[in-house]
């Protein structure tokens, strides 16, 4: 048996994912938003029951306003985003799976206890981030973008941020 040791033979690397998710980022997407509802001037206040949720309802406009930000920001960004988000969810789903592999080491090892409530975080977060990623990816695919605005990580962490707004909200 021979064993094959040139640098071809081997699987890439993944990249490391480093999509910053601080506070700052979410209230740029806080702001990004607000701004939206204001241009279209939705109601304020708490609204309830099946007339919050009604076609032309407060609720719907607030949803399709959020969407068309969401398509308005994919729009502005040059048409290398595509491609770097394909990098940050395959980067994503990486950590993920290493993650996954850490978490279940240290859950059998006898301090297993202390890892269950870091399971549980590590794994919300990952989840969270690769479903934000994905859903971006297909919008980007769907609508292509075509401005002229650099996909650096900084904006792809703004996009991401929008996009788990836009889950919550809908």
């Amino acid at each position: 048996m021979q064993l094959i040791t040139d640098a071809t033979s081997q699987p890439a690397v993944a990249p490391l994912f480093t999509l910053p998710c601080s506070r700052h980022v979410h209230v740029r997407a806080l702001r990004i938003a607000a701004a939206a509802v204001r241009d279209a001037r939705i109601s304020s206040g708490t609204w309830h029951g099946p007339d919050a949720c009604r076609t032309g309802g407060p609720g719907d406009q607030l949803l399709h306003t959020l969407e068309t930000t969401l398509d308005q920001q994919i729009r502005n960004h040059h048409r290398d985003l595509v491609p770097e988000l394909a990098r940050q969810l395959n980067a994503a789903f990486a950590q993920r799976t290493r993650g996954q592999h850490e978490v279940t080491v240290n859950l059998a090892l006898p301090w297993g206890a202390n890892w269950e409530h870091e399971a549980r975080r590590r794994q919300r977060e990952v989840a969270t981030a690769t479903t934000a990623l994905q859903l971006l990816l297909q919008h980007a695919i769907a609508h292509p973008p075509s401005g002229g605005q650099a996909p650096d990580t900084l904006a792809v962490a703004d996009l991401v941020a929008l996009v788990k707004l836009l889950r919550r909200c809908g």
